[in-house]
């Protein structure tokens, strides 16, 4: 139900919940696609290693919140694994004459097949982070364009991430980074 903000009452006990990007929705089919990155621990890694077709679960959303606009000039991507969906989804919605800088910092080469939508304006630069994440650092050294909004978009690994906060304030550059993971703690929300 609503309550008088136009939130969700959850019923009490709360069951367990994560917040996820909707990978794709077909109105008409009534489905919904979700990636989740299946690793040891966490709710939703477990759920997803264990559903069954059929299962009941309970979609309330988007909060909108999240969302970034498609009016600027410019925007960097700085995501890993966890964030690809969000960068996946918005490219396909994204205006044809989009400008982007798009950096996935990965562990494995086979992340390297996620599948993007391939863009003029677009690059798209694969980070190998098995000897530490390069993503703040790569993003940070981008030339951007002079005299254009820019808007930073980073998901990912909540220490890789952190630096690109202090570094979009000070540049004046308008910006949502958010933690999805800290790494050695399985459910962030804990």
């Amino acid at each position: 139900t609503l309550n008088d903000r136009l939130e969700l009452d959850w019923p009490k006990p709360w069951a367990p919940a994560r917040k996820y990007t909707v990978r794709r929705y077909d109105r008409e089919a009534l489905e919904a696609d979700f990636d989740v990155v299946v690793h040891e621990g966490g709710v939703a890694a477990e759920w997803a290693a264990s559903a069954e077709v059929g299962e009941t679960v309970v979609i309330a959303g988007p909060p909108g919140s999240q969302a970034f606009a498609h009016t600027y000039d410019h925007y960097v991507l700085a995501v890993d694994p966890t964030g690809l969906p969000s960068v996946a989804r918005w490219l396909e919605e994204s205006p044809d004459d989009i400008s982007a800088d798009v950096l996935i910092d990965v562990d494995h080469d086979d992340e390297r097949g996620y599948p993007l939508a391939a863009r003029d304006g677009v690059r798209v630069t694969w980070l190998d982070r098995s000897n530490g994440s390069r993503l703040a650092d790569e993003a940070m050294a981008l030339d951007l364009p002079e005299g254009r909004s820019t808007f930073v978009f980073a998901a990912g690994e909540a220490g890789d991430i952190k630096p690109l906060r202090r570094w979009s304030k000070e540049r004046g550059i308008d910006s949502l980074i958010t933690g999805y993971w800290k790494r050695g703690v399985a459910d962030l929300d804990e």
